[in-house]
């Protein structure tokens, strides 16, 4: 028994003290996020800095003011009078916010709730809006709006139609409510049904009590992006001013492609409106292909266009040189391209349909549109023609 029975004479284990392991990953991740930090609040802090100099501190290179001059934001909110635009944005979010709200719950308890003829079809072509980016919906929501504006009492542009109506509807929050309301239980509206309720009724004092988180999400999204918009509000809160430079302008580019001696005639410089118009172009163009190795090839890779420069000159004979059929033509032939994505090793009557079929759609719908729908397409009479002025 004496053997089993254990004692303290035992020899004991050392309890080394663990070693500390230096992480060089993580040390490295601090750094960078630090650095990170730094960039983004250091023009944050000059720039609140600068604003509380004196006009000659202002212009100099001091990084701190002598004297804070704190009543600089107050000078600055009386001069430009902040207070007004600030109310006006207040207003414009306040009305829009109110106008998604109402017409998005309709239509979202329409296509939940609610059988009609077509409404699979609709709301397909709803959600088909959800690819097309914001700025595409800029040029056809621009001309709705001047059109508006002319065949009604009330002017749309420079005022709150213009700025409140377009984005009274979102394909998103619809869909985010109809989701939604789609959760809720069958078992109510009969219920409702039962006690001699209609559609509205049971939307007003069932669905929407039982709704305030995505209506209230809904809420938030349209308030904010309302109150961040920043390039609609500049195309069309344009004072009438700058609205009949830019038709002017247009007209004289027109005439500059057809009849440069007559533009030459009335005084204007034809090289100079040449010279603008490459410039505009060129910008636009630079805008493009911003956009198409940023936010839809994010990269950029040799001949990674794929012949979209020839889609765009076919675009523009298919118009006939003019801007608002070029933009529904190059919508068209988006169309296809998407499509041709969709039926790869797609089969048609039992036979596989080449992708470079698809492809060559927009080529074969110009030619045969043009030789025998829409007729012969002339460009401008000057166009690449070098005008020499007569002396």
């Amino acid at each position: 028994m004496a053997d089993l029975v254990t004692t303290n004479d035992a020899p004991k284990l050392e309890k080394h003290p663990q070693e500390r392991h230096i992480d060089i990953g993580r040390i490295l991740i601090y750094v960078v996020l630090i650095i990170g930090a730094i960039v983004a609040i250091v023009p944050f802090l000059l720039t609140v800095s600068v604003s509380l100099m004196n006009l000659s501190e202002s212009g100099g290179r001091v990084l701190l003011p002598s004297t804070p001059q704190w009543g600089n934001y107050a000078r600055a909110w009386r001069d430009a009078n902040f207070g007004e635009y600030f109310l006006n944005s207040v207003q414009i979010a306040a009305i829009t916010v109110i106008g998604q709200v109402v017409f998005c719950t309709l239509a979202a308890y329409a296509f939940a709730r609610m059988s009609f003829p077509g409404k699979d079809f609709l709301f397909a072509l709803l959600l088909s809006t959800l690819i097309l980016p914001e700025a595409i919906t800029w040029v056809p929501n621009f001309i709705t709006v001047v059109w508006l504006g002319r065949v009604t009492p009330i002017s749309w542009i420079n005022n709150w139609p213009s700025l409140t109506i377009p984005f009274m509807a979102s394909a998103f929050s619809i869909l985010l409510l109809r989701q939604f309301f789609q959760q809720i239980p069958n078992e109510l509206w009969d219920s409702a049904q039962i006690d001699g309720a209609g559609h509205l009724r049971y939307l007003v004092r069932v669905m929407l009590p039982l709704s305030k988180a995505p209506v209230m999400t809904l809420a938030l999204f349209a308030f904010i992006g309302s109150w961040n918009s920043l390039a609609w509000p500049i195309l069309v809160g344009r004072p009438a001013v700058i609205e009949r430079r830019i038709e002017r302008l247009g007209l004289r580019l027109r005439a500059v492609g057809e009849n440069p001696k007559a533009v030459d005639t009335a005084g204007i410089s034809v090289v100079r409106l040449r010279y603008q118009a490459i410039i505009i172009t060129g910008l636009l163009c630079g805008l493009a292909g911003a956009y198409f190795s940023i936010a839809q090839g994010s990269g950029f890779g040799n001949n990674m266009t794929a012949g979209k420069g020839y889609i765009a000159l076919a675009a523009l004979i298919f118009a006939k040189w003019k801007p608002v059929p070029a933009m529904f033509t190059c919508l068209l032939f988006g169309f296809l391209d998407a499509l041709q994505i969709r039926l790869q090793s797609a089969e048609l009557f039992g036979i596989e349909v080449p992708v470079q079929a698809i492809q060559a759609l927009p080529y074969v719908l110009t030619v045969v549109l043009l030789a025998g729908f829409i007729g012969k397409a002339v460009g401008p009479k000057a166009g690449g023609v070098p005008y020499t002025k007569e002396r």
